[in-house]
């Protein structure tokens, strides 16, 4: 996506380009109205700008959104007694908080991932929002890099 194709789309393209960054309504509605944008760093600090500004509705309903994360996402082989400790956990999370677990797999085992994943597991959820937040901050910068030419 180019610059100039997102900010002269229509007001329902550009909507729908960016529910795949994004799925929070407010979120989409903010930077929709934001345009037109002067530069590819301008739609990366509205994109910043607008999630900080959101309530803990949009916040969950952009983590609704979302996949949930599997464990095929972070290794092709798991010994069958880390599958089930990994989506045993998972569930629970979900459970207990009512969204998803998000956090960085990149270039992390699956050890790891399942550590983190229980220690947050005890946190209070709106804790567990916080960091949900700033992950998903962190998912929407990244989004934006890999599909908005620069």
């Amino acid at each position: 996506m180019t610059l100039d194709k997102l900010n002269t789309m229509s007001l329902a393209g550009a909507s729908d380009w960016l529910s795949h960054i994004c799925a929070a309504r407010s979120w989409i509605s903010c930077m929709v109205e934001s345009r037109p944008y002067k530069s590819v760093q301008a739609v990366r600090e509205a994109a910043s700008k607008h999630w900080e500004s959101l309530s803990d509705s949009d916040y969950r309903e952009a983590l609704a959104a979302e996949p949930v994360l599997k464990i095929s996402m972070i290794a092709d082989e798991v010994s069958a007694d880390k599958k089930l400790t990994f989506n045993t956990l998972n569930v629970e999370y979900l459970k207990k908080h009512g969204f998803i677990f998000i956090t960085s797999i990149r270039q992390r085992s699956v050890e790891d991932v399942i550590n983190e994943l229980d220690e947050r597991l005890s946190r209070p959820t709106d804790d567990e929002l916080s960091t949900a937040k700033t992950s998903f901050s962190k998912l929407i910068e990244k989004r934006l890099q890999n599909r908005l030419d620069s």
